[in-house]
């Protein structure tokens, strides 16, 4: 399908002075010639092209992938400061992002979709091919989307589950990712009853067991502003007991993230699930219509030439 694509300001600049030089025309042709609104038409046509009108086609394109949910923690302990890397230390959240963008964007055949979750879970996009939709949410993941903070592991696992019960893949992935939370009852055994017999989970653990403060933002002259509890920085550790005890509830394999490329470690896993065929949109920029115009404004600039030398020559005669 092709579709075109055009500047809204464009067309309506081409039809008020196509329209106002045709109103001129046919008011007065004795001082209006034809050849005046070649002329204009010949620039009109040039201006049009320097907008640069383009048309996309789309089409569907056949992809073999698995379907995988990502599921991240954005409670306010995620925003310690305590994963080491080569300029400086990365926030809990800031790592996993990084982690998932780039785990993506090297793995694209695959259909992704997000959770996000603090003290309740939130479904922040469905399953999807479109990649930069995926990462623009994933972007505009944070705590500040939740009124109850904590780590709400069956909410978000719940809410996984419902989203992977619209795919048609005999297998499906669930990747989670936390600190572990800081209560230990969170992880409850009868999350085993949401589990799909499908779904393969993988608990990611994000942190250092020294932990650090919980960063909530900066003041006014650029200094991090911390959590407190009675007069005291809030110190959250990573919870790997935690991490552990829910991959173990869900059948699942507990890898604790050190470095961005550490996700690569479960790729075998991923590609040992049973591939499933679907179709992708695929929008296609194709060539402007500069060009086009360009020769259209030729036209009407010859026409132009051509009445002017006839109207030159009658008054000669």
């Amino acid at each position: 399908m092709q579709v075109f694509n055009l500047n809204i300001y464009t067309i309506i600049i081409f039809l008020l002075i196509t329209g106002f030089l045709l109103f001129l025309f046919f008011r007065n042709k004795s001082i209006f010639s034809l050849k005046y609104l070649f002329l204009f038409l010949s620039f009109l046509s040039i201006f049009l092209s320097i907008f640069g009108i383009k048309y996309f086609s789309e089409d569907q394109m056949e992809k073999s992938g698995i379907d995988v949910v990502f599921v991240l923690d954005v409670s306010k302990s995620m925003n310690v400061a305590d994963i080491k890397g080569n300029n400086g230390n990365y926030m809990r959240l800031q790592f996993a992002k990084k982690a998932i963008s780039d785990f993506v964007l090297n793995h694209q055949d695959n259909r992704y979709g997000l959770i996000i979750f603090a003290g309740d879970a939130k479904s922040s996009l469905p399953l999807t091919t479109d990649l930069n939709l995926f990462l623009t949410f994933l972007k505009n993941a944070d705590y500040k989307n939740f009124e109850n903070q904590g780590s709400s592991f069956s909410e978000a696992i719940k809410l996984a589950e419902n989203r992977l019960l619209v795919s048609d893949d005999k297998q499906k992935a669930v990747i989670l990712f936390s600190d572990g939370g800081e209560d230990e009852d969170k992880i409850s055994p009868k999350i085993k009853d949401l589990i799909s017999k499908n779904s393969k989970y993988f608990i990611i653990g994000v942190g250092s067991e020294n932990g650090g403060k919980i960063i909530l933002g900066q003041d006014v002259f650029g200094d991090f502003t911390f959590q407190k509890y009675n007069g005291t920085d809030v110190i959250a550790k990573l919870n790997e007991k935690n991490l552990q005890k829910l991959a173990e509830i869900t059948s699942g394999k507990y890898l604790k993230m050190e470095q961005i490329q550490d996700l690569e470690k479960i790729e075998n896993d991923l590609n040992s699930l049973e591939k499933n065929i679907f179709m992708q949109n695929s929008a296609e920029f194709a060539k402007s219509f500069s060009r086009i115009l360009a020769f259209i404004s030729f036209l009407f600039f010859t026409l132009f030439l051509v009445f002017y030398i006839l109207d030159e020559k009658k008054y000669v005669k």
